[in-house]
C-alpha cells in the first residue's frame, strides 16, 4: 500500500493501518515498515468487528493461502513475531470525514487482499475524484 500512498493522498485520503496488537507492535510496525504512515491500534479487534473481519485457524491456514504465501516468500517477505491476534484477518476500509464507511473489503483467508490499484481506482470512484 505504500507504492500508492502517493496516489492516496493526490485522490484527497490519507493511508492508515490499523492493527491490533498493543502500543509497543504499533510502533515497532510503523518504524519497520511504514514510517512514512500513520499508525493506529485497536487491542480490542473492535474496528474488525465492525467491519466483518474473519477469525479463525483454517481462515489463516487453508489451501487458498498457498499461493499468496509462494508470492510472499518470493518476494522477500518472512513471518516474524506475531503481535496481536495470531487467526485474525484484515481487510480494507474507505472511511470518509464523518466516519461513515463508504466501502470496505473483508479478507477471506491469509493472502486475500484487492491489489493496490483496485483500491485507489475504488477511492477515486467513492470520492469521485480522477487520476492525474
Amino acid at each position: 500500500m505504500r507504492g500508492v500512498k502517493k496516489e492516496i493522498e493526490a485522490a484527497g485520503a490519507r493511508l492508515v493501518f490499523i492493527g491490533n496488537g498493543n502500543t509497543a507492535s504499533a510502533r515497532h510496525f510503523k518504524e519497520k515498515f511504514v514510517p512514512d504512515c500513520e499508525v493506529l491500534t485497536d487491542p480490542s479487534s473492535a474496528t474488525y468487528a465492525l467491519l466483518g473481519a474473519r477469525r479463525g485457524f483454517w481462515t489463516t491456514w487453508t489451501p487458498r493461502s498457498l499461493p499468496a504465501t509462494v508470492r510472499a516468500l518470493r518476494h522477500g517477505f518472512r513471518q516474524s513475531r506475531t503481535q496481536g491476534l495470531a487467526f485474525l484477518q484484515g481487510g480494507v476500509a474507505i472511511v470518509d470525514s464523518t466516519g461513515a464507511v463508504r466501502w470496505s473489503f473483508v479478507s477471506r483467508y491469509a493472502g486475500h487482499h484487492p491489489s493496490p490499484a483496485k483500491i485507489v481506482d475504488t477511492l477515486r470512484h467513492v470520492l469521485g475524484t480522477t487520476a492525474e
